[in-house]
């Protein structure tokens, strides 16, 4: 059995189109010691929603959930903000000449990009708060879904002390690496993010090998 996992998710509790979540939830609380759930907002709370509520015994005791504070979901307004700027200026060293052609073609994913740098250091400011508090320990695995702000946050939260080694898997399938797919046409730092990433699978409850070989000594 593993010891620690940060999984990052968009939204805890999840929504109803989430559930393969709630099952690879369950699957890696039986494979880790300790499962740590770092969500970027709080979802709403309704008919549709999946909650794994501890006291009625549905939530394995091993799982905990943090929320973090993101930037503002309204796209133009965290792009021309100046924690944008600080953002780009921290994520410029990994863009790749398919990031600087997208960018330079279009406006819009531009903009797009600043919001994306935005959510993304806010995330790993909050996975370093997590470390900082002593919830989250050098050694653990960090998983996430698709070439998303998770994952990049997950990807620069290496740079902590301790952290470089850290493995960074991810649950994705064909359609979240197809730029088309997505509304901009552009999947930021994508190339940066399949050099990064340790692993990737289709499903994190369908790799029974996960926790026992992919964390870095």
């Amino acid at each position: 059995m593993g010891d620690q996992l940060l999984l990052l998710a968009d939204t805890y509790p999840f929504a109803d189109s989430n559930k393969p979540v709630e099952s690879d939830l369950v699957h890696l609380a039986g494979v880790f010691d300790e499962v740590i759930v770092l969500a970027v907002e709080a979802g709403q709370i309704g008919e549709s929603a999946i909650v794994l509520d501890e006291p009625t015994g549905t939530m394995p005791k091993n799982i905990k959930v943090h929320i973090a504070d993101p930037p503002s979901d309204n796209t133009l307004r965290v792009a021309c903000g100046s924690c944008a700027d600080v953002a780009v200026d921290e994520l410029r060293p990994y863009l790749s000449d398919y990031d600087n052609e997208a960018l330079r073609k279009s406006p819009s994913r531009w903009i797009y990009f600043r919001a994306f740098s935005a959510k993304v250091v806010a995330i790993r400011d909050a996975v370093e708060k997590l470390v900082a508090e002593g919830v989250v320990r050098p050694g653990a695995v960090f998983c996430s879904y698709g070439l998303a702000e998770t994952t990049v946050a997950a990807l620069l939260a290496r740079n902590l002390a301790g952290f470089a080694k850290t493995a960074v898997v991810v649950s994705a399938l064909d359609a979240d690496f197809d730029e088309t797919a997505s509304p901009t046409g552009y999947i930021p730092l994508r190339p940066w993010q399949l050099e990064q990433i340790t692993r990737v699978f289709p499903g994190f409850a369908d790799e029974p090998s996960l926790g026992t070989g992919t964390a870095s000594g």
